[in-house]
């Protein structure tokens, strides 16, 4: 619960400056309700201020991730991955699956994070340029990652039944301690390096889209989105399938590779040169984006469906991802 004007210990008011981002839980005789992350921090008696802690220091781990007007948002996809989308009004109830965050300048956000993203997908990479390494061939991570994003989408828009579960850890959202990375297909499936690789990069952003469906039964409305991390590296490859999950246009510029380190110094950069009364949306808009090179691309309807049909079986998926963890 995002609580405007709530004191903070000193080791977080010493980052005010930059406008970061606080999440905020409240407590319960001293101890934090939820502590899936930043627990440690949220239990410093410091910053038990009445029964309102922060817990969580967005700013510093993620950088500005967006500054917008409501019905907008972002979406960061790399080692983890979350969308961050600015509300229009509060949600209905408290969701144990959505993060209530804020803008730098305090509008009301629902995020949705996922602990799993291109992890899994970088295993299997290394496995491709193992067996390329048995023939003599020496392939450039750069290459060998946009080759393989490009073939996946001569893959079927469902991926042909080929099911990936990229957990190598928990998730909050489907509401797992553990992970087990699995491949699942059923004897008729069609199983292709396309197919294959199409999968891999549908679940990075499959627990992300389950998320996302609760905000949607919520109501909330998506304009538009921005991509950045490593998995918008590829042009087009990341931001089809994206849009294609999120039913929304996702935009990426130049800097869509670049991650927290590129907000953080957005942020300072801002600090240091705004003009007197300058907004950080103004000051964003005006200096730093207005002649940025980006594209944008609109979902498309029969990868939109593909990813509704991929996401049953994917939903189906979890408990067995489920049994493996208590199994294996």
């Amino acid at each position: 619960e995002a609580v405007e004007g709530a004191a903070v210990c000193d080791a977080c008011a010493q980052l005010d400056a930059v406008g970061g981002v606080y999440v905020y839980r409240r407590v319960s005789g001293g101890d934090a309700v939820d502590g899936r992350r930043g627990a440690e921090h949220a239990q410093r008696a410091a910053c038990q201020q009445g029964r309102i802690v922060p817990f969580y220091r967005l700013a510093v781990r993620f950088g500005l991730q967006y500054v917008g007007a409501p019905r907008t948002g972002n979406v960061s996809a790399g080692t983890s991955i979350f969308s961050m989308i600015v509300l229009e009004k509060p949600l209905s109830k408290v969701y144990e699956e959505i993060d209530m965050v804020t803008t730098p300048t305090g509008k009301p956000v629902a995020m949705v994070h996922g602990n799993n993203c291109t992890n899994d997908t970088n295993a299997w990479a290394s496995v491709f340029r193992e067996t390329a390494e048995l023939f003599g061939v020496n392939v450039a991570s750069g290459e060998l990652y946009t080759k393989l994003y490009q073939k996946s989408l001569e893959g079927d828009p469902d991926c042909g039944g080929i099911m990936v579960c990229n957990y190598l850890a928990g998730e909050g959202v489907t509401h797992m301690d553990e992970g087990r990375p699995l491949v699942a297909r059923r004897a008729d499936s069609k199983f292709t390096l396309a197919n294959f690789f199409r999968s891999q990069l549908y679940s990075t952003m499959a627990t992300l889209k389950i998320g996302m469906d609760i905000l949607e039964n919520e109501n909330v409305a998506v304009d538009s989105l921005t991509g950045h991390g490593g998995l918008f590296k590829t042009p087009v490859v990341g931001q089809r399938y994206m849009a294609a999950a999120t039913g929304a246009p996702v935009t990426c510029m130049e800097t869509a590779g670049e991650g927290g380190p590129y907000g953080m110094a957005l942020l300072a950069a801002y600090l240091a040169n705004k003009a007197d009364g300058e907004t950080l949306e103004d000051y964003l808009s005006n200096k730093v984006f207005a002649n940025t090179v980006g594209t944008t691309l609109a979902p498309n309807p029969e990868d939109v469906r593909g990813f509704e049909s991929y996401m049953k079986q994917y939903r189906a998926l979890l408990e067995v991802e489920r049994a493996a963890i208590e199994k294996i």
